[in-house]
């Protein structure tokens, strides 16, 4: 559409030694035709062979994702563990103790990430981590040594836990009873 919109632009291929411009001949629009159908396949060949890669990855039990808060990737592309993070500035204690506090049934969500935020965990914006952050954390069972993949769960991850597979399935049995317990009647006017 570019080039069709005034004469005087043109597109030059180097390499195929060609030349596409308003006026090109059909042969030559078909030759750019086909080395765009081309490139369409080798992107989606791509794709094909990265999502295989990722699930066979997942198949033999090694989380294939991007980050997870607390740990970090070792290794060769391909090949990488995942280690939990020791160092000082680690979210690692502070994902184990919010799943510990949680398991009380003394906490929410949101005066959860304020205790925490008092220990020292803080976002990038220096503020105590907000309710969706901590719910994410508190539901995502890779901090129990499993993870989710393509909607399915692998439930024996290489990785080291954070946490043990028992005190995942508490918290997650009371965040299950305080969402069936949240619902309110209410007393409309009209």
């Amino acid at each position: 559409d570019w080039i069709n919109e005034d004469a005087e632009r043109q597109i030059h291929f180097v390499k195929q030694n060609l030349i596409i411009h308003k006026n090109a001949k059909s042969h030559e629009k078909f030759q750019w035709d086909i080395y765009l159908v081309l490139a369409k396949q080798y992107s989606n060949n791509l794709s094909e062979e990265t999502k295989k890669g990722l699930n066979e990855k997942a198949s033999q039990n090694s989380y294939p994702g991007n980050s997870k808060r607390g740990y970090i990737t070792v290794g060769d592309v391909g090949r990488k563990s995942w280690l939990i993070v020791t160092s000082e500035t680690s979210e690692a204690p502070f994902i184990k103790r919010a799943f510990e506090l949680y398991d009380t049934g003394e906490f929410t969500t949101h005066t959860l990430g304020k205790a925490l935020f008092k220990e020292g965990w803080k976002n990038g914006s220096n503020k105590p981590l907000g309710k969706s952050q901590i719910h994410l954390i508190l539901k995502d069972c890779f901090y129990c040594g499993e993870f989710m993949w393509n909607k399915r769960h692998y439930d024996n991850a290489n990785h080291e836990a954070l946490i043990s597979k028992e005190l995942f399935y508490r918290v997650q049995d009371r965040i299950l009873k305080k969402v069936v317990g949240k619902t309110k009647k209410k007393d409309y006017l009209f």
